[in-house]
């Protein structure tokens, strides 16, 4: 049984890793204070789709499976636990 994660998941995995590092653990602080995600948080995830993950492409989605969907959750929730939380509701 082989329980290595694809190479296409694992360079989606390192994109969204690099993105949360970037743009999203900077405003956790904003979160804290303020109870929410600073709208700029929101458009930046919303511009690479990562409302909905495993909705399918056909809707708007990135059609992801559930180990797809699992490890951009994960790297979301590194930032801060409200991205983990807003990732899984489809809304632009």
């Amino acid at each position: 049984m082989e329980f290595a994660i694809p190479p296409d998941l694992a360079a989606l995995r390192a994109q969204v890793r690099e993105f949360v590092d970037r743009e999203l653990r900077p405003r956790d602080e904003a979160i804290e204070a303020t109870g929410q995600i600073p709208a700029e948080a929101l458009r930046a995830m919303a511009d690479r789709g990562l409302f909905g993950t495993n909705t399918p492409r056909a809707w708007g989605g990135l059609g992801l499976g559930m180990l797809g969907n699992c490890l951009v959750v994960e790297e979301l929730a590194r930032a801060h636990i409200a991205y983990f939380y807003t990732s899984s509701m489809n809304v632009h």
